[in-house]
């Protein structure tokens, strides 16, 4: 008995995603697909005050040597000046939320989800920048 198989090829760009090898369709413009953060130290309940934070964007499309360029956000406003692939949190940004954007081109920004944010979580012990006071 004799059985075939066809493997399907992979797309270099999403090898998880197969090409369809008839009518492939890949975009001569780069698009984003999707975007994601990687923290360096994971958390399930969010990212620490001065962690790093990378963002890793899924492209399509173009000749694979695009320039991404990022935004990253806190509760839904740009961090002036915040535009590499990976941003430090800052103390500042605690109890609020992180996200990134990513663009490639002309072509329009691609966000985080809404709910895929980051809640920025204090790094204890917790430091003061003044007089500290108790309330009795």
């Amino acid at each position: 008995m004799f059985t075939s198989s066809t493997v399907e090829p992979v797309d270099p760009v999403d090898p998880v995603d197969p090409v369809d090898p008839v009518n492939p369709i890949i975009p001569s413009e780069p698009v984003i697909l999707s975007i994601s953060m990687l923290q360096g130290e994971p958390n399930d309940n969010g990212v620490l005050v001065k962690d790093t934070v990378t963002a890793e964007a899924k492209v399509r499309g173009g000749d694979g040597y695009e320039v991404i360029s990022y935004s990253w956000k806190i509760n839904e406003s740009a961090i002036a000046g915040e535009t590499d692939q990976t941003y430090t949190v800052k103390n500042g940004d605690w109890r609020k939320t992180l996200t990134v954007c990513a663009s490639v081109g002309e072509n329009d920004e691609t966000c985080t989800g809404k709910g895929d944010g980051l809640l920025v979580l204090p790094r204890y012990p917790a430091s003061a920048t003044g007089p500290v006071q108790f309330a009795y």
